[in-house]
């Protein structure tokens, strides 16, 4: 699976779960969003040649009008009880079950930050990924 494959499943998984996503870095969003960035590829986990880990980055934003409902929107992506989880779609995807797919893992949701982009200041969560193909 390459990475521009990688990178667009990403991109679905999280448009099902109500997000405005793109799979690259932008300095334009529509919130609630999703924006995807490739992080460290390493290569050759096994003896020979394959299974590349590569670290995906998914930053989820959102508006921040009322805080208070910002926060629980975040929460509602990170919730493992939550219906929008983002964990459980992005774990229950076929794409990411597939052969050529040896390992997949959200690994964590951070803490909620302030993420400023231009002049406007939202509020964040950012999620760890990890393939191996």
């Amino acid at each position: 699976m390459t990475l521009k494959q990688q990178r667009e499943a990403l991109v679905d998984v999280c448009e099902s779960v109500g997000l405005t996503a793109t799979g690259y870095i932008t300095d334009d969003i529509q919130t609630p969003a999703a924006v995807i960035s490739r992080g460290v590829v390493e290569y050759d986990q096994t003896m020979g040649r394959g299974s590349d880990q590569v670290m995906w980055k998914i930053i989820v934003v959102v508006e921040r009008t009322d805080e208070i409902g910002a926060q629980d929107d975040l929460d509602d992506w990170v919730d493992p009880e939550g219906a929008q989880m983002l964990k459980t779609a992005l774990e229950t995807t076929a794409v990411f079950q597939a052969a050529d797919v040896h390992y997949f893992r959200l690994r964590t949701a951070s803490e909620v930050q302030v993420f400023t982009m231009g002049s406007l200041t939202y509020l964040s969560v950012e999620f760890d990924v990890e393939t191996m193909v």
